[in-house]
């Protein structure tokens, strides 16, 4: 029997080493801290850079590619992890985050340094032996939440233009890889 993950969380780790995973089935978080990278998805392509985060729903699929010296934090947390806590499943199906049609944001570098404290925090947790572990975790899943939230009513954290031609090129890049997908490029 192969069982499924409930919980991933990476900590300021090589990005390469998450490369080409599309954890399917699970709500992903990817905060990207350093070097260059894209993300793919059936909506279109989105060129991350330092301070962005990426949000992905159990029902979607995204492939990413990384610079070798690329730096992110990421966490992935399966429907299975969150059945006995029905309200924090809630709040991340009708969260923003998971439910815009621009699933990335573009953080200033003290937004950026709030959320990768929260990411240690959890990874913290999720390495700890406490009994109540689950518990903490996700308490801080929820403080995640709540910045993420307040960080996108303010003026400066805004998904960021990419020049017309540069998305062109982009896009013709990887129509191969999407032949049956609508695929544009992510502003």
């Amino acid at each position: 029997m192969i069982m499924k993950h409930q919980l991933i969380i990476k900590c300021s780790d090589r990005a390469k080493e998450l490369e080409g995973q599309a954890h399917s089935g699970a709500f992903q978080i990817l905060q990207f801290i350093s070097g260059h990278g894209i993300t793919v998805n059936s909506r279109g392509l989105h060129l991350l850079s330092p301070g962005d985060l990426c949000f992905t729903r159990p029902d979607e699929m995204r492939f990413w590619s990384f610079a070798d010296n690329a730096i992110v934090n990421y966490c992935g947390i399966w429907p299975e992890y969150l059945v006995k806590t029905p309200h924090i499943s809630k709040l991340l199906w009708q969260h923003p985050a998971f439910t815009g049609q621009k699933k990335f944001a573009s953080m200033s570098a003290q937004q950026s340094s709030l959320i990768s404290m929260v990411f240690r925090v959890i990874s913290n947790e999720a390495e700890s032996s406490f009994e109540n572990k689950k518990e903490a975790i996700l308490l801080h899943l929820q403080l995640m939440m709540l910045y993420l939230r307040r960080f996108s009513t303010r003026s400066d954290t805004l998904l960021r233009e990419r020049p017309p031609d540069l998305r062109e090129d982009l896009q013709l890049l990887v129509k191969p890889l999407f032949d049956d997908a609508n695929l544009w490029i992510q502003n």
